[in-house]
């Protein structure tokens, strides 16, 4: 196997948002890069990043930084010899324009040694060079792996009937896709998946009485029960069954953006650079759901076409313009698959979920007036979101005895360039 050739020899910090930073870092480790995933996002964590933050960066930032400054505090943190990893997801997200202040803050405190790392063509992908691509499709295999177990978990736990055990088996399926996904292999990752998935069908279950399915939308904070306020737990006591919107999603998400930006500025090159990347991360995508597809109860069993998504969100938004688009666009997606209503969870003083709040109201009339709730997380703990949640609840067992109104028959608008359609892209179900 081809290794990292790393002159700093450091370690690789990944930020506690989600578990699926486990999977990323386990595929840095699988070519010699040493990294880990720190614990995820906690009060403690978030509460050091408030402190030693400005106080108008976004949530991202801060939790970015409170992670690591609480993993700083273990004996075996060592600043020359650690990086912190720091994604460069769109220009459209205001968290871009923050490594500097990461820097300073970092000095500041005495761990002006430790290196921001965000892997992009114009550093060579932090000197990984050609083998950022093999960490690349590794890492999106294990991030849609671990996808999937979360689906599966929420699935089958509104409905077990031995407590607990849809959590068990989660606990011990992560640690195996992270292990295959350290292995090198996403054959591996694939036989680890389809053993969790055999676990998982043979938890007894009660499904005579279904429940209203609730969509969990709100990019990375949708995966940590703190960040999320335990929205997914507190439906599920309420009577619902909750579908949270899975993390690769955001990528798809962010390639639409880019492709409308080259459609544009009519930049062929750049448009076949992202379509191709896109069609590969969607052919990974389905190799790796295939083994656990059968279980996807009445859901989608892929991400919707790029096109797809577009068509939500042209009649309202611009999905160039940044990423607030693509949140609303997945829950109607998923609201005319089955859903009853939609939880829309946004962190303070996010741009994008600033747009995606406001466009609510309006968009839930393209699909019959679904239940659209929105909760803001601003580390408060959710003043009066039970009574809320109640009330919400009610209105979803309402549209779901209802059902859907499906939107007018639409046309799909392929991607195009120069009025020629291209060819739509690997499909969703």
């Amino acid at each position: 196997m081809t290794t990292v050739t790393n002159d700093h020899l450091r370690t690789i910090y990944f930020p506690g948002i989600s578990d699926h930073f486990q999977a990323t870092a386990a595929a840095y480790r699988a070519y010699g890069q040493d990294a880990v995933a720190l614990p995820l996002t906690s009060r403690e964590s978030l509460a050091l990043g408030m402190q030693v933050g400005r106080g108008y960066e976004c949530l991202s930032f801060v939790i970015t930084l409170g992670d690591l400054f609480l993993g700083s505090r273990q004996p075996s943190f060592d600043p020359a010899r650690a990086a912190l990893y720091v994604p460069d997801l769109t220009t459209k997200c205001v968290a871009v324009n923050f490594g500097a202040r990461h820097r300073e803050i970092l000095r500041e405190h005495g761990l002006g040694a430790v290196k921001i790392l965000t892997p992009v063509a114009a550093n060579n992908f932090e000197g990984l060079g050609e083998t950022h691509a093999l960490i690349g499709d590794l890492s999106w295999a294990g991030i849609v792996a671990v996808d999937m177990l979360i689906q599966l978990q929420q699935i089958i736990r509104p409905y077990e009937l031995t407590p607990g055990a849809a959590d068990a088996t989660y606990q011990r399926a992560l640690p195996r896709v992270v292990a295959a996904t350290e292995r090198g292999s996403i054959d591996a990752i694939i036989a680890a998946l389809g053993v969790s998935a055999s676990e998982f069908a043979a938890i007894p279950q009660d499904r005579s009485q279904r429940r209203p399915r609730i969509v969990l939308v709100g990019e990375y904070l949708l995966y940590n029960s703190y960040l999320n306020l335990d929205l997914v737990r507190q439906m599920e006591r309420l009577g619902g069954e909750v579908e949270v919107n899975r993390y690769y999603k955001m990528f798809y998400g962010l390639h639409l953006g880019i492709l409308e930006r080259a459609r544009a500025l009519q930049d062929e090159a750049a448009y076949q650079q992202v379509l191709a990347a896109n069609t590969h991360l969607r052919e990974i995508e389905h190799r790796v759901i295939d083994p656990v597809k059968h279980l996807l109860t009445d859901r989608q069993i892929y991400a919707p076409p790029n096109e797809v998504l577009r068509d939500y969100a042209k009649p309202y938004y611009e999905p160039e313009i940044s990423n607030g688009g693509v949140d609303w666009a997945e829950a109607l997606n998923m609201v005319e698959h089955g859903a009853s209503a939609v939880l829309q969870l946004f962190p303070f003083l996010c741009l994008g979920s600033i747009i995606s709040a406001a466009m609510g109201s309006e968009v839930r009339h393209m699909v019959g007036g679904v239940p659209w709730l929105d909760v803001v997380f601003d580390s408060q703990g959710g003043t009066n979101i039970r009574t809320r949640l109640e009330a919400f609840m009610h209105q979803a067992a309402q549209f779901q005895r209802r059902g859907a109104r499906p939107r007018p028959h639409q046309p799909t608008i392929p991607l195009a360039l120069g009025g020629k359609p291209h060819p739509p892209v690997a499909t969703g179900v």
